[in-house]
């Protein structure tokens, strides 16, 4: 049981530390904007069914925005704190921004190409696309959620992270690895110190 405990510490704290981090941001943004592109897809295609093309379009555009919105609150910046006022404004302008998307893009292709090629819509639509995630990520991680950890955040991360140096201790010294009091004296300070943070 303590061993199942130990790996969930190590795997909290991992994943602390990738949100912690823009790279780490960036992969779980870019996960949860390609989940809400397949489901926005098939949305579109169930609707389609019983509405036009533009209304089908703008209701799995507003779903999968509200939605999508939800997940990065929940997955990608769960670490940061939130302004709701902000948030709420950045879902509308996403909303807006993808239900004329690509009619833009496309405008935009036929002013500076003649008779355009479908690769060439395919590739204008890509970037606009490609555009608004680059834009709403950078939105949602300097304008949305701010720098500062949520109230509590670091005691939890002391925890976890006490946890973790518990568990490791503890496996060495079933193993009979000499040193072990040594290492408990040296990761002691790791843990109470500083920021709380995982290093």
């Amino acid at each position: 049981m303590s061993g199942h405990s130990g790996m969930e510490a190590v795997a909290e704290s991992r994943l602390t530390w990738i949100r912690g981090h823009i790279i780490g941001q960036a992969a779980m943004f870019t996960v949860v904007g390609g989940l809400t592109t397949l489901v926005n897809a098939v949305l579109y295609m169930l609707l389609r069914g019983t509405f036009t093309a533009e209304v089908s379009n703008v209701l799995s555009v507003l779903i999968t925005t509200v939605a999508s919105s939800t997940a990065h609150r929940q997955f990608v910046f769960t670490d940061r704190d939130e302004h709701p006022m902000r948030m709420h404004l950045q879902t509308v302008a996403v909303f807006l921004f993808y239900c004329v998307s690509n009619n833009v893009a496309l405008w935009l292709l036929g002013l500076a190409v003649d008779n355009p090629s479908s690769f060439a819509e395919a590739v204008a639509v890509s970037a606009m696309a490609l555009f608004g995630g680059a834009s709403r990520f950078l939105a949602l991680r300097v304008w949305v959620f701010t720098r500062r950890w949520k109230s509590g955040q670091r005691g939890v991360l002391n925890g976890s992270t006490s946890r973790r140096v518990l568990v490791q201790i503890s496996t060495r010294c079933a193993a009979g690895v000499p040193g072990t009091s040594a290492s408990i004296e040296t990761d002691r300070p790791r843990v109470l110190a500083g920021s709380g943070q995982p290093r």
